[in-house]
This record gives C-alpha cells, structure tokens and sequence, in this order.
C-alpha cells in the first residue's frame, strides 16, 4: 500500500452507523497518512463536518435519525466533495444519491483499493 498521492493531506469525514466498518476504514486510510474524522449518524457527521470541514466526506445511505441521502444534500449545499457507500446498490438508491449531488456512488461490499482511488480521485 502506498501513500497518498497528493502533495498535501486530505482530510476524510467517514459517516456509517456500523461502528465496525468505520473503525476498518478510519484504520486504513490513517495508515495511508489520511486524516479522518467520523460520525456515526448523519448527524453526528454533519456536526463533524462543521467542525473538521474535510476534503471528502464518505457517507452510507441507510441510518438512524437522518438518512444518508439527505446529508448528501445538505453537504452539497455546503460544497462538499461527497462520496456515498451502500450495500443497497439498487437504481433507485443511485440515482436518488446522484439526484442529491453525490460526485461518486459505490456498492458494499467494496474493495478497500477502489474506496482508496475514490477519494484520492476526489
């Protein structure tokens, strides 16, 4: 596994409410010279966005409270680079994801390499 790409480190927002597969990640891309703050509910994950204003925010689509399609939206408002993960990789999933602004739309399970070009491409 190699380091970032950029000359400057990018600053991820991770958002699920599956606290295992946030760990999994946040692990993964800090061992890649990340930052990465999370949130385990929408949110949660917009308060961390005020507070960290990362370079890209990974959200899943189905949690508690708030759904990950709204935060979406309410990023976006707000310039956000928005990535949205789900293992409900229907049409209709995608093409709600897209219709809130999302610039990347990727199914769950997903590789760790593709997630990882992903946000290096954002």
């Amino acid at each position: 596994m190699s380091a970032p790409t950029q000359k400057f480190l990018k600053r991820i927002l991770l958002v699920d409410d599956d606290a295992g597969y946030v760990r999994t990640m946040s692990g993964y891309f800090e061992m890649l010279g990340y930052s990465v703050s999370t949130g385990g509910s929408a949110l949660e994950g917009l308060n961390e966005f005020h507070r960290q204003r990362p370079d890209v925010v990974i959200v899943d689509v189905h949690m508690p409270e708030l759904s990950g399609l709204a935060l979406v939206g309410l990023l976006k408002q707000k310039g956000a680079r928005v990535l949205v993960l789900s293992g409900d990789d229907s049409l209709r999933n995608r093409l709600a994801a897209f219709e809130q602004g999302a610039d990347a739309f990727l199914a769950k399970p997903i590789e760790i390499v593709d997630l990882r070009d992903a946000v290096e491409a954002a």
